[in-house]
């Protein structure tokens, strides 16, 4: 083994080369200039043919200007260097958006060799360590003369193809394992959602029903009543997006900032908030948050729940995220109420009442007049929500279970690849 001398590379077997993308491609610039292309999307699973007549996804004016794509193409995503393996070969004819970048092969060589190869530098962040910008999550780019000066291993044809053949081999067994444990882990998530749909509606002693009046919600406790979700708060209101946002420093009494994506099973995570800058919009005062807050995602992921705890400071929330505030008499129903709008029954409800446009809206209306079947009893109701806790802890540590095995064989894959492109594992026929 030799020392590359490139810490992204490091030891290379003695008989293979160290070459420059230049030295092997060149970045494809042509233009289609054709009015009914066969359009193109780089996803990790594959190069995907899009069906443009649906109107899904944002669309171009014209697809004249799109670069043409061959088999054996490989499509790099040089905007986004953080998020994962944003690289693939094309195995179809077809058109993409300029503003990836198509590296078309000038020499002989085995393209899979070298999409696997792109995609353990996405993996360990070293296409990202090479990005500038304005900063990491806004227009961090790596740019086409950076691109074709990148370095890569080069070993003989015969070699390439013997290790693009075994990781095929690889990681079609690998994408079956997790296929697996992601299907599990989905299968859990509707299971959860299921007990807690049944809780919600029935209660845990199973006494005797009686029909709700409501046909989606069906036979409810007879003890149980129905009323309007609106109707156990004070307050129901929507965030809003700052025109100004920067990032600022803790000693500046900073204000987070919380998206859908800072609500993820139930909960409100905090850790990944951005923040704003304190002298924002004055409007956004009218979307301060305060502990207890029930949260709730009214656009695009729709039924998205949260509680607001433990806030160490203001802290605010952008226009897909509704907030209601509960009643005095009403705060011991929160953990109840968090339960409820993450049941079928929300689930269904928002289905039915939201607008479809790009994006599916609820109303504030619609969610503060939907309706909820509650156990008047505190007594009952702290059983209710203790039983739900004690089953969804045991579901959420089942879900945490088939995630790190999942996690361990994405490590596991990721680490593979890397092993053999790089030559440090032996791949023999």
């Amino acid at each position: 083994m030799k020392d590359t001398g490139i810490k992204w590379i490091g030891l290379i077997p003695d008989n293979w080369q160290l070459k420059k993308v230049k030295n092997c491609f060149y970045i494809s610039k042509e233009q289609a200039n054709d009015k009914n292309p066969t359009v193109l999307s780089l996803a990790r699973s594959g190069i995907k043919v899009r069906d443009i007549s649906t109107n899904e996804g944002q669309l171009a004016a014209s697809y004249e200007n799109y670069n043409p794509v061959q088999p054996g193409d490989l499509l790099l995503n040089p905007m986004d260097l953080y998020s994962g393996a944003n690289c693939n070969m094309s195995e179809v004819h077809g058109v993409i958006s300029p503003a990836y970048v198509n590296l078309r092969a000038k020499t002989d060589l085995n393209h899979k060799f070298f999409d696997y190869y792109f995609k353990t530098q996405y993996w360990a962040m070293a296409m990202f360590a090479h990005g500038k910008g304005v900063s990491f999550d806004n227009r961090w780019t790596m740019n086409a003369d950076t691109i074709l000066n990148y370095y890569m291993p080069f070993p003989q044809k015969s070699v390439q193809t013997l290790i693009a053949n075994y990781l095929n081999l690889k990681n079609s067994e690998i994408e079956k394992m997790l296929e697996v444990e992601n299907k599990q882990i989905e299968y859990l998530k509707e299971y959860k959602i299921a007990v807690i749909t049944e809780a919600i509606t029935k209660g845990v002693a199973r006494n005797k029903t009686k029909p709700s009046g409501i046909e989606w919600i069906g036979d409810i406790p007879t003890n149980w009543k129905i009323m309007k979700f609106k109707n156990f708060t004070t307050l129901i209101s929507k965030g809003a997006t700052p025109t100004r946002m920067s990032l600022v420093k803790d000693d500046e009494f900073p204000i987070r900032f919380f998206k859908g994506e800072n609500i993820q099973d139930g909960k409100l995570i905090i850790e990944t908030s951005q923040f704003i800058d304190a002298n924002a919009d004055e409007e956004l005062k009218r979307s301060r948050l305060m502990n207890d807050d029930l949260l709730y995602v009214i656009a695009g992921s729709i039924g998205k729940c949260a509680i607001v705890e433990k806030l160490d400071g203001p802290a605010n929330i952008n226009q897909a995220i509704c907030f209601s505030r509960l009643k005095e008499e009403y705060k011991a129903y929160k953990f109840f109420l968090r339960y409820y709008l993450s049941s079928n029954l929300s689930i269904y409800y928002a289905q039915m009442k939201s607008v479809k446009t790009s994006l599916s809206n609820l109303s504030m209306e619609d969610l503060g007049n939907m309706p909820v079947a509650f156990p008047p009893s505190i007594q009952e109701l702290h059983e209710l929500v203790k039983y739900l806790d004690e089953k969804i802890k045991e579901i959420d540590k089942l879900i945490e279970i088939k995630k790190t095995k999942a996690k361990v064989l994405e490590n596991y894959r990721q680490s593979l690849f890397f092993e053999c492109v790089t030559g440090k594992k032996e791949v023999v026929a």
